[in-house]
């Protein structure tokens, strides 16, 4: 019988081969602790084993099979080994992958005895347990965060250390919540502005309760505390020190000393999960503190030399102090982004809550100054996150920004409900703090002026980042993120190109910066690109790293331009990768926007303000009367649809400057979309109202021409930035002309001639429409009378005809006629007898009351020119060219000569042709300002003011023969070879001749006679060119 021999719990135990039928025990060898039993039938005789060790990786073994080998057979039961066969040569046994922290053991069995065919059974037990009870495997979940550059190794961090985690999960269905958000966002779907609770959003896309609790206990089986799970059960909260976490996560926590001077700790490998869960995780935060989101506010370094005075716009008037700081107020902003429509339809945001973004302490004091200062009572409060960032430090210039976040809110929309998010300044407080805005649903519209850098976030953190604002679309929340203050390389350190963090997340809409020289409206706006406290700065924009280019955004006008890229992202085959700026708005801190900070007005600028300032609008638009009380939710493909459909009427094109704050030019701002503006600056008012209020447009194609009684199929179409389906209708077309109601396409035959006023019409299902008006003309028909060809002095009758359907009487007319040649109004007949020779752009007419059709044609007058050419010095092999071209009588003077050799002959001499090169006319005297010019082969004469008589001489050696055509000619495989004249006389006519060289026996060429040209110019055969 076979007999297993159980295994002590100890890190080396003995491996026991027990045999069938001849119990001798062979080969005793220590394996390590943490395997499983594997058995498999193999020969009775074994000869002693050996035990190798495989280290392995420590890494992710999700890619590696779960099996078990034994003399090349599974040790699956029931495989049976072939019977009676011998095999030479080691044979290895392959253990189940090892749990982390322990070795993978390899039984190799070495030789086999000979001769005895009988089977043994093998059992194999490892130390985990008795049998069967292995210690769970573990994987290692994302990656661990490089060692920045710089940066010093000083230790471990103390084991006692507190440090509070988040580990954050992934949606049920990422693929499912994604085509959700983009759904519910996406004007035309059935499922628009369908928005879910927070509950809704966790039973339909959150982990399971199961799954929520099968990682909350691994966490703590290895020794963690779980804290309250998020309300949309994406984050589960972990507390514990150093010491427990590295145990916990198989890593090492170590300090280091940054570039800066700042220490700080991070991992040496990502953390490790227990295998059955650690697939739900998206990602641990807080083993790092590497990364430190940053504030993008700039204080202005002074004040403008006099004060600007505010302006009335139905909205929050500033007091004195704030008017004569020398920045720009709230009021000012609000008139040059028009923001005047919705406070004078009484909008100031009354229902609405905006919930604003800080890792800092703030100082509440500064919000009732500035309250006063405006004269309003706005509700303001402070929520903290993870026991809320530390207490500000004013002359560190802590709580600028909040300041300048919240009074740019509540200064545009002073009837909104405010709430200050404040967590502490880490990814894990970050990421904490948006989840808590998400997660509590309290506010409609959230805005941040913090960010990172992508390179130094990590796909981690910006995966888990990405489903909070897929949440936030599905639950109808707006994010608005400013894009950075380092123009297009937003990287701390870096002059290499980058975008920040979470600006450039697909479900987040970027505002970048702009430079408001003047409130107009319309603004005077560029791009802002200057700098800041004796530094370079600029608006943030350009290509994202992580993500592609979103639906929503390719259909932008200029979205996808000469720059865009498919690289930086790794897209698939000819995709491109997300772009920012989404919009902008002014962020120079030359101008900067009047703050009340630290107890006095002050200016500070960044793209910091574009996002509040965007927020502020949004909050208006929400509680409009467009809006209806339907919160626009994620905004981006509602901007981009307004931009697509009427983008002058909603959006200041900022066209002018670049945010290459470094140099190199990238990138350069341009008529619609770019990544310096994005679509630009808001018309306020008229944005608001077209986000809400989807705007229907019947399609304008400008005025239209159609011949009588020809075929029409014209597509007129329509848009509808909501995307319903649109019905269409038409009045005023032409007799014959009809509209399909269902495409909008206008098609028929017109029956008669004349000027028609048409007015298009389109109208949604939601009964909302709009026209276009364009003028249709109906002419008469012309034929075609095609290119003609007449010699001087010949007479000439054409008969023009027209057909208008019988609407009227015709009359016709001409021009470009040749000289000597007239046409009737009356008939159409043309008459004469041309004077001159050339070549001529002729376009007849034919009128019926208002309308007229044209056809244009090509009249070419040929006269007796005559060419003559010469080839001497043929004895010597060294060929003397020469070339005679006279403007016969009636024809106009020559004005160039260009002479194009074949293949296998080529001009000799290069620079020194000029030299060798004479231009002399009838008189025999050179002709002034001659130009000779040669190029591929081909030399061109130019006589600038014309000559009646044009002779070209070549000096020897003119021509050039190469070797290969020698060597052709000698075989007899070239039989001709054409040289080309083209002269063109004075009215830009062009003729052509051709001048054939043949072989002859002894290989040479002889000049032969010449084609006749339009011209009737003649070459005489004069000579024989020898090689």
């Amino acid at each position: 019988m076979v007999v297993h021999t159980p295994l002590h719990q100890r890190p080396g135990v003995r491996v026991r081969v027990c045999l069938r039928a001849a119990a001798r025990p062979v080969g005793l060898r220590t394996l390590p602790r943490g395997g499983s039993v594997v058995c498999a039938p193999i020969p009775r005789a074994v000869g002693r084993g050996r035990l190798a060790r495989s280290g392995g990786a420590r890494g992710d073994r999700r890619d590696r099979p779960r099996r078990s080998r034994l003399l090349g057979f599974r040790s699956s039961a029931g495989r049976a080994a072939a019977a009676g066969g011998r095999r030479a040569g080691p044979q290895r046994l392959t253990l189940p992958p090892r749990t982390a922290g322990t070795n993978t053991g390899v039984v190799s069995l070495s030789r086999w005895w000979k001769g005895i065919p009988a089977l043994v059974a093998v059992s194999v037990l490892l130390a985990a347990s008795a049998v069967s009870a292995a210690a769970p495997r573990q994987l290692r979940v994302g990656r661990a965060p490089p060692v920045p550059t710089g940066a010093a190794v000083l230790g471990g961090l103390a084991p006692t250390t507190p440090i509070s985690t988040t580990v954050v999960l992934k949606p049920r269905d990422p693929a499912a919540l994604e085509a959700y958000a983009t759904a519910v966002s996406t004007p035309g779907s059935n499922l628009y502005h369908h928005y879910l609770s927070v509950s809704e959003f966790r039973q339909q896309f959150g982990p399971t309760d199961s799954q929520i609790a099968g990682v909350a206990a691994s966490l703590r089986r290895h020794g963690l505390t779980t804290g309250t799970v998020s309300a949309n059960g994406l984050a589960i909260p972990v507390r514990s020190n150093a010491g427990g976490l590295s145990r916990a996560f198989g890593l090492s926590l170590r300090r280091l000393r940054l570039h800066s001077g700042r220490t700080a700790f991070a991992p040496d490998q990502a953390p490790q999960l227990d295998a059955s869960v650690a697939g739900l995780v998206q990602s641990v935060l807080g083993l790092d503190n590497l990364v430190v989101p940053h504030p993008l506010a700039v204080p202005a370094a002074r004040a403008l030399p006099r004060a600007v005075p505010h302006v009335v716009t139905g909205g929050p008037q500033p007091c004195g102090a704030a008017s004569a700081s020398g920045f720009y107020t709230a009021d000012q902003l609000a008139s040059a982004y028009r923001f005047s429509g919705l406070y004078g339809a009484g909008d100031q945001g009354s229902g609405q809550t905006v919930g604003i973004y800080e890792l800092e302490g703030s100082f509440p004091s500064d919000i009732t100054a500035d309250e006063g200062c405006y004269g309003i009572s706005p509700s303001v409060s402070y929520a903290t996150v993870d026991g809320g960032p530390p207490p500000p430090n004013g002359s560190a210039g802590d709580g600028i920004e909040t300041s300048l976040d919240v009074e740019t809110v509540i200064n545009l929309v002073p009837r909104a409900n405010v709430i200050v998010y404040q967590g502490p300044n880490n990814l894990q407080g970050g990421y904490d703090t948006y989840s808590a805005m998400v997660s509590q649903r309290a506010a409609r519209v959230i805005t941040t002026s913090w960010g990172t850098c992508e390179a130094q976030l990590g796909p981690g953190a910006a995966q888990a980042e990405n489903a909070l604002f897929q949440e936030a679309a599905v639950q109808g929340q707006s994010t608005f993120s400013a894009t950075g203050d380092s123009g297009s390389t937003d990287c701390t350190g870096s002059n290499a190109l980058a975008v920040d963090d979470p600006a450039s997340q697909p479900f987040v809409t970027g505002v970048g910066g702009t430079r408001l020289s003047a409130l107009g409206p319309p603004p005077t706006e560029s791009v802002w690109n200057g700098t800041c406290q004796g530094a370079p700065c600029g608006g943030g924009g350009g290509i994202s790293s992580f993500w592609t280019m979103p639906s929503y955004q390719s259909a932008a006008p200029g979205a996808i331009n000469s720059n865009s890229s498919g690289a930086p992202c790794n897209a698939p085959a000819g995709g491109d990768c997300r772009e920012v700026p989404d919009v902008s708005s002014d962020a120079d801190p030359a101008t900067g926007l009047a703050v009340f900070y630290n107890g006095g007005w002050g200016g500070v600028g960044g793209t910091s303000a574009g996002g509040p300032l965007f927020a502020a609008l949004t909050a208006l638009a929400n509680a409009s009367s467009a809006c209806a009380g339907s919160p626009i939710g994620f905004a981006s493909p509602v901007l981009y649809g307004s931009a697509s459909h009427v983008y002058s009427s909603v959006f200041n094109d900022v066209t002018s400057g670049n945010n290459s704050i470094f140099g190199g030019g990238l990138y350069p701002a341009g008529p619609g979309y770019d990544m310096a503006s994005g679509l630009g600056s808001p018309q306020g008012a008229q944005l608001a109202t077209n986000i809400c209020a989807p705007q229907v447009a019947a399609g304008n194609p400008g005025t239209q021409t159609s011949t009588v009684g020809a075929g029409v199929n014209l597509a007129v179409g329509g848009s509808d930035s909501a995307g319903y389906p649109l019905t269409y209708g038409a009045s005023g077309l032409p007799p014959g002309l009809s509209i399909n109601s269902s495409t909008g396409a206008i098609s028929g035959a017109p029956r008669t001639t004349g000027r028609y006023a048409v007015t298009v019409g389109a109208t949604d299902s939601r009964n909302r429409s709009g026209s276009s008006g364009f003028t249709w003309n109906v002419v008469p028909a012309i034929t075609y009378p095609g290119n003609r060809h007449a010699r001087v002095g010949k007479a000439i009758k054409l008969q023009v005809s027209a057909n208008d359907n019988n609407s009227g009487p015709l009359s016709y007319g001409a021009s470009g006629l040749p000289r000597g040649l007239s046409i009737k109004s009356t008939t159409g007949l043309i008459t004469g007898r041309p004077s001159m020779a050339g070549s001529y752009s002729v376009v007849v007419t034919a009128k019926v009351g208002a309308v007229s059709a044209s056809v244009p044609f090509r009249w070419t007058i040929t006269g007796p020119n005559v060419a003559r050419a010469s080839l001497t010095g043929i004895a010597t092999g060294r060929p003397k060219l020469a070339f005679t071209l006279n403007a016969g009588p009636g024809s106009p003077a020559v004005k160039s000569l260009r002479i194009t050799l074949p293949s296998g002959l080529r001009f000799r001499g290069g620079s020194s042709l000029a030299g060798r090169t004479s231009v002399v006319g009838s008189d025999g005297k050179r002709i002034r300002g001659d130009t000779l010019s040669l190029s591929k082969g081909r030399l061109t004469i130019t006589v600038p003011k014309g000559a009646r008589s044009v002779r070209v001489t070549i000096a020897a050696p003119a021509i050039a023969v190469t070797s290969a055509l020698k060597s052709q000619v000698k075989q007899k495989k070239v039989h001709q070879l054409g040289v080309t004249l083209n002269p063109t006389d004075t009215n830009r006519f062009t003729a052509t001749v051709f001048v054939f060289l043949k072989p002859s026996s002894s290989g040479s060429f002889a000049l032969s006679h010449a084609t006749r040209s339009a011209f009737g110019a003649s070459l005489s055969s004069l000579g024989v060119l020898r090689f």
